[in-house]
């Protein structure tokens, strides 16, 4: 699907006002964003040559990839620091952040809105 009003809102990336913003939210269904996601879980479409998809060491090489580009998340969570304490990650995707809180031994949580998100994430526990 083409993602209508949502991939237009993701899709543009400065020059709005914050009145701009929130109105171009309030144009956007829950059930929008739902569909959004469940058509494209963030980082899932990602394939390795070699490594089966779904695998342990295809999300592990999700997770290497995603914060080889987006290298602020272990800096900010620091994952270690939630050892033993509890998290919630709402809008958790496909979790790849959550299982690297529960990797450092944080006691997590997440909530996600679309179901094929939250398959995957489930899959990542297993």
């Amino acid at each position: 699907g083409g993602g209508g009003e949502l991939s237009k809102l993701f899709a543009k990336t400065s020059g709005f006002s914050e009145a701009e913003d929130a109105e171009a939210f309030r144009k956007v269904s829950t059930e929008e964003v739902r569909k959004y996601w469940d058509e494209r879980p963030c980082n899932s479409g990602w394939k390795f040559p070699g490594i089966e998809f779904g695998t342990k060491e295809h999300w592990e090489e999700v997770t290497r990839r995603k914060y080889l580009v987006e290298y602020h998340i272990p800096i900010f969570a620091e994952f270690e620091q939630w050892k033993g304490k509890r998290v919630l990650e709402i809008g958790g995707g496909i979790c790849t952040t959550a299982t690297s809180f529960a990797k450092a031994g944080a006691r997590i949580t997440v909530v996600e809105l679309s179901p094929k998100s939250m398959e995957l994430c489930q899959s990542r526990f297993k």
